[in-house]
């Protein structure tokens, strides 16, 4: 590992894949908010709006306190957590980068080490070397991994895109990082319901919407966690829940993280200052679920047009918010049954489906396909993708249907952007089909070389 790939690692450890992604301007789906509290509600402050989240964006300092979020009815028996204090916000910092310094240090030592024996002509065979690499992956690995679930919070978002690079890290680590994208800590289903009540309800019983509200979630992520309900016209939903408390809770992180990168910032490659604050901007609509419903609109508007602008059968499914039922906390959604991708292969396993069949074949290229087809429409139609299609959040359906589910994260491209992505693919293109002919090319000369070997062995033995 070299120290290029540790500063890396260092980096990619605090990276979200929403660096980069610019949300839509605030005023398309600006909500009104009652400004005083109801009676009953234990004087229940309200959560800064969108209006105070545009003035954040435009100014305030991240070490402020953050605004804490609304509390329960008393007679729900829950009560939102209190934002984070400033000493409280440090102690997580300094917990994160006891585990993650300590990792960093170990490699650095570890490649020295192998160094210095290389100088010295007493360097290990790459069979040890290996060994020794495997062995400082499986403690890192480990630590890193009850840190994130300990703090939780941004970190898990740092674990999950850890988890989806296997192009960057170790096994160790995309393996055991990989249970955050879906199977995180999930909430007590009372304050989920509770959430669900005072969100949609203003406090009624589920009984006024649901038929039926399964306590068990679906899927428990770092920001919400789903369940799986049935409206009282007999359609089922997804009920997506927003963890209490967990907006300050996810600025406080990045506050800390653009402190160090402040104090540092002659020390760094580059100005992650800059990068940090994008993703502060970014996270701040990712929380408010009524800009995931309109962004969900968008890009199912994207998938069913050709980049013509034709209308054309959508490759995948986006499910869709159920009209008036969404609010900055709680989305009911349609409910999409299927399997993750990144659950694929147990389920597989679990049916007694062979991956080498050719029917696992088939299915793999028509997943291939749709999420191919989509995002070339978003790209080249209108240009706004979904910004977050890690295997968590693609689902395969029967029929190896594919269905795109949360459209928190999107991305607005320009034209630019867009011009030079089909330059880039046009590119790769040119040299897949040069590299396929080099291929061939050296093959062939390997069977004429020999061809030629075989000739004047004849010759010389005659």
């Amino acid at each position: 590992m070299t120290l290029c790939s540790l500063r890396l690692f260092l980096f990619c450890l605090t990276l979200s894949p929403v660096s980069g992604f610019v949300p839509l301007p605030l005023s398309a789906f600006r909500r009104g908010w009652r400004e005083t509290p109801q009676e009953g509600r234990d004087g229940r402050t309200l959560l800064r709006d969108l209006a105070t989240t545009a003035e954040k964006e435009t100014g305030r300092e991240t070490s402020e306190p953050v605004s804490e979020d609304p509390g329960l009815p008393s007679s729900a028996g829950v009560q939102w957590p209190q934002p984070l204090s400033f000493t409280e916000r440090l102690q997580r910092t300094a917990k994160f980068w006891s585990v993650g310094l300590p990792i960093l240090l170990a490699y650095k030592v570890e490649e020295a080490k192998m160094a210095y024996a290389k100088e010295a002509g007493e360097g290990l065979l790459e069979e040890e070397e290996e060994t020794r690499w495997n062995e400082l992956h499986e403690w890192g690995s480990d630590a890193m991994l009850e840190c994130i679930k300990d703090l939780k919070g941004y970190y898990v978002k740092t674990g999950q895109v850890i988890s989806t690079r296997s192009d960057l890290f170790p096994p160790q680590y995309t393996s055991k990082l990989r249970c955050l994208q879906d199977q995180f800590e999930p909430m007590p289903s009372s304050l989920v319901k509770a959430v669900v009540s005072e969100e949609l309800l203003d406090g009624g019983p589920l009984s006024e919407l649901f038929r039926s509200f399964e306590d068990e979630p679906l899927g428990s992520a770092s920001i919400a966690q789903v369940h799986k309900a049935v409206l009282l016209d007999g359609r089922p939903v997804a009920v997506k829940v927003q963890r209490p408390g967990i907006a300050p809770r996810l600025l406080a992180d990045i506050g800390n993280l653009k402190l160090f990168a402040t104090r540092l910032r002659s020390l760094l490659p580059l100005d992650y200052v800059k990068v940090f604050t994008e993703i502060e901007a970014v996270l701040s609509y990712e929380l408010d679920f009524l800009y995931e419903a309109q962004a969900a609109q968008k890009v199912l508007a994207a998938v069913t047009h050709t980049p013509g602008n034709a209308p054309a059968p959508a490759p995948l499914d986006v499910p869709q918010v159920i009209p008036g039922l969404v609010t900055k906390r709680v989305m009911v959604m349609e409910f999409v049954d299927g399997t993750p991708l990144n659950m694929l292969s147990e389920e597989m396993k679990r049916r007694g489906v062979d991956p080498d069949s050719d029917e696992s074949k088939f299915a793999g290229r028509a997943i291939l396909s749709a999420l191919t087809e989509a995002y070339a429409r978003m790209i080249f139609g209108p240009g706004f993708i979904h910004g977050d299609p890690h295997p968590g959040n693609i689902f395969v359906l029967d029929g190896a249907r594919t269905a795109l589910l949360d459209c928190g994260q999107v991305k607005q491209l320009k034209g630019e952007y867009k011009r030079k992505t089909a330059v880039l693919i046009l590119l790769i293109q040119k040299w897949t089909k040069l590299s396929d002919r080099i291929q061939k090319a050296e093959e062939a000369g390997k069977e004429v070389g020999a061809l030629v070997m075989r000739r004047e062995g004849v010759v010389s033995e005659l």
